[in-house]
């Protein structure tokens, strides 16, 4: 394990922007414990005032990436964290990525491809930058379709593994991009790999939740307030429920209240997501809310 962390920048990791706001935030018992091996610290969210991205100023090393996402939602994966976290149910662990929400997510996006005036007959060679099982290409009738995950998760029928990103480059039609670059420390360096794959005039998909919220209003004692609640477990437990309900449900944090960091480490908008394209060679052909997410398709210049 690394006892170097990452601490990012604080300008716009989409727009380059300068101008931003900052609050405090908490990175949650749960991520603290399993990727940095500490106690809940408290940490700063950066809001760029240019195209709205927010992140965090704390990032992951290799290493904390390592012990994250290795095992990702076994079932040592859901013990630690339900141990944190009691509303995180068998359900929602086993839930993610299942085949009960595919048909749906698959649909969204072939729709926006035909949407897009995309010949999907012409998509000939498909590739998943983090793509789990490789769910997401089981709507294609591709000749090649294959994955590049971490995970290390068993694929679905159907679905080869690409062990080596550079002997793939410039070689798919349409590559996708689901659920990775929130994760990641430099969601520029991402999404420019998954591009790698892509070949000239190719297609590109992203798919990144739709996580909008207002406040907090953070008075000048927050931090050590921030910092005597770390100190209390089960109270954080509690105060971590009440801020994540209000911010999921009702779409702000109460005065007082905080973000927990668990693996998101950066919160996207539309206007973001626009930004972090074009400026890494992609035509925008749109980006758009589709429920719970926000979809994106480019194409790659040649």
């Amino acid at each position: 394990m690394s006892d170097i962390p990452i601490f990012r920048n604080s300008h716009c990791l989409c727009c380059g922007g300068r101008s931003f706001s900052a609050s405090l935030a908490i990175l949650s018992a749960f991520l603290s414990s399993r990727a940095f091996r500490l106690p809940p610290t408290i940490t700063t969210l950066y809001e760029c005032l240019d195209c709205g991205f927010r992140w965090s100023k704390r990032g992951l090393s290799d290493d904390e990436v390592s012990s994250l996402y290795v095992g990702y939602r076994d079932e040592l994966y859901f013990i630690q964290r339900s141990s944190f976290e009691p509303w995180y149910s068998r359900e929602i662990n086993d839930g993610i990525g299942s085949e009960l929400a595919m048909p749906k997510r698959r649909k969204t996006l072939m729709d926006l491809l035909r949407k897009c005036d995309i010949n999907l007959d012409g998509l000939k060679k498909i590739a998943d930058h983090g793509g789990d099982r490789g769910q997401m290409l089981l709507s294609f009738t591709a000749q090649v379709k294959k994955v590049y995950d971490i995970s290390g998760a068993s694929l679905d029928p159907g679905i080869e593994r690409i062990e080596n990103i550079q002997s793939e480059l410039n070689n798919f039609d349409l590559v996708l991009s689901c659920h990775v670059l929130e994760h990641l420390n430099d969601p520029k360096e991402g999404l420019l790999e998954a591009l790698s794959l892509v070949k000239g005039n190719g297609l590109i998909y992203l798919e990144l939740p739709n996580e909008i919220w207002t406040g907090p209003y953070q008075p000048p004692f927050q931090r050590k307030l921030l910092t005597w609640l770390a100190s209390k477990p089960r109270l954080l437990m509690c105060s971590d429920f009440i801020c994540t309900a209000f911010r999921v449900k009702l779409k702000f944090i109460p005065p007082l209240g905080f973000l927990v960091i668990r693996e998101h480490l950066q919160y996207f908008t539309i206007e973001s997501i626009k930004k972090l394209m074009t400026s890494n060679n992609l035509e925008v052909l749109a980006v758009e809310r589709s429920g719970d997410f926000l979809i994106a398709l480019g194409r790659k210049f040649n």
